[in-house]
């Protein structure tokens, strides 16, 4: 011990409560034990125990001057107050404080053992430590705690909550970054982009947003569907490395008055019913994209227009990223995934499938020769007209570059597009006629049909 006293990495964990509430409040109490030198950033976890909500881990760097068994007794009353109960070994828990290092002190006290004898095979407890101080070096493994965490099986994913949490997080990176943005409420659409991104980048980001700026004054941003536990637990499972959430007023800040405008594009198909949506579509993505700085981002092909809109701003305003588009995911019966299908009620469920077969009929009569555009586009009207709840808003061919509809005769890759309402959701899908596959990625014309 010197002069100053000895640095101690303590962990943190939670998954009760308002356990980032509890972190800050265990920080504040340690405080008094010495001088916290500093903290990790949050990290989400899967529990180790069944059947409970995931974990939120942290570390701190304590520089103190009482000894390691007084330390660990300091740390379980700090547990105490904040209404932990040690009564289920692997149970959930308010707030967890583990000793984990103490200086380069090593001892085999059972009731004092340090190195935490667990730091090592637990990501959740090495990888906070880990970027809280990298260089500490593990006095039994004998390497400095960085090399020890790449070691491990990646099963943590960092917790951001803020832009500095956001871009600290970016500096981190090592290697390529593949970013998919998201507004939560997970399904396989979502998880297929997230699969792919790991094949593209050496780290994953994810972000989930609902951003009112897309949202129009009758649009359903209050009952728009969330499942943040759900979400994150998915994330974690397919090996995230980070996930950005964040509240509307901190991305926005009180005076935001800033949007970026497209003169063309958003003035075709969802534009002309969604007045503002692209401006507040491409505001979000620009940030996010300067927040990030990735070097390439997913879409799905579901948003088609969206997509050609966010393609036009990347290369209008030289962001340096590649835009990634993959193939819509169906369920099994072709109706396309969307958070807002869970909006359906079974009756709604079973007419909405008729968007798919709409585009899936257009496609096959353009395969048998037909290339006039507007008997295609009646073709697929009829279809549509068999949900007898549907009020149809758009059914068209247009050309995928400039969205305007195809005048001359029907050509591949052309874009055949539908949207319309069932009660109050409104669903849309689209099909490239006759597109040819990219190598990267499965056939778009291989999409279940």
């Amino acid at each position: 011990m010197t002069e100053a006293g000895v640095s101690a990495l303590i962990g943190l964990g939670g998954n009760l409560g308002a356990v980032a509430e509890r972190f800050a409040a265990a920080q504040a109490a340690l405080g008094s034990l010495g001088r916290v030198r500093g903290r990790a950033p949050d990290f989400w976890s899967l529990p180790l125990g069944p059947e409970q909500p995931i974990f939120r881990n942290s570390a701190l760097w304590l520089e103190t001057k009482l000894p390691a068994r007084q330390l660990l007794t300091a740390l379980h009353k700090i547990e105490s107050d904040q209404g932990r109960q040690r009564d289920l070994r692997w149970g959930p828990r308010t707030l967890d404080l583990d000793l984990l290092y103490y200086g380069d002190a090593i001892s085999y006290d059972s009731n004092c053992r340090i190195p935490h004898p667990h730091v090592r095979e637990r990501a959740f407890a090495l990888g906070p430590a880990a970027v809280l101080a990298p260089e500490h070096r593990d006095p039994e493994a004998g390497r400095c705690l960085a090399a020890l965490y790449q070691e491990t099986r990646r099963d943590i994913m960092e917790a951001l909550t803020s832009k500095a949490e956001l871009r600290a997080f970016r500096k981190r990176c090592t290697g390529r970054l593949a970013f998919v943005p998201t507004m939560g409420a997970l399904h396989e659409g979502h998880l297929s982009l997230v699969r792919q991104a790991r094949e593209l980048g050496d780290h994953v980001l994810v972000s989930i947003f609902v951003n009112p700026l897309q949202f129009g004054p009758q649009e359903d941003l209050a009952r728009y569907p969330r499942d943040p536990e759900g979400d994150r637990r998915k994330l974690l499972e397919l090996g995230v490395d980070g996930l950005f959430e964040i509240e509307s007023p901190a991305m926005y800040g009180a005076h935001h008055e800033t949007r970026i405008v497209q003169e063309r594009l958003p003035r075709h198909l969802c534009g002309l019913s969604r007045s503002g949506h692209f401006e507040g579509v491409m505001t979000v993505v620009a940030k996010l994209l300067l927040l990030a700085s990735p070097d390439v981002m997913l879409l799905g092909r579901k948003d088609f227009q969206q997509t050609v809109v966010l393609q036009r701003m990347i290369t209008d305003l030289d962001f340096p990223v590649e835009l990634h588009i993959a193939p819509t995911t169906r369920e099994a019966d072709g109706l396309a995934l969307s958070s807002r299908n869970a909006y359906l009620s079974p009756e709604q469920r079973a007419q909405a499938c008729c968007l798919s077969q709409a585009l899936f009929a257009g496609e096959r009569a353009f395969a048998a020769g037909e290339t006039d555009p507007r008997a295609l586009e009646r073709l697929m009207a009829a279809e549509l007209a068999q949900a007898r709840e549907l009020v149809v808003e758009y059914c068209t061919l247009v050309d995928p570059n400039t969205l305007d509809a195809r005048s001359g005769a029907a050509r591949a890759g052309d874009v055949a597009l539908v949207a319309g309402r069932l009660g109050k959701t409104r669903l849309i899908d689209n099909r490239l006629l006759g597109a040819v596959a990219d190598p990267r990625l499965p056939d778009p014309l291989a999409e279940n049909p």
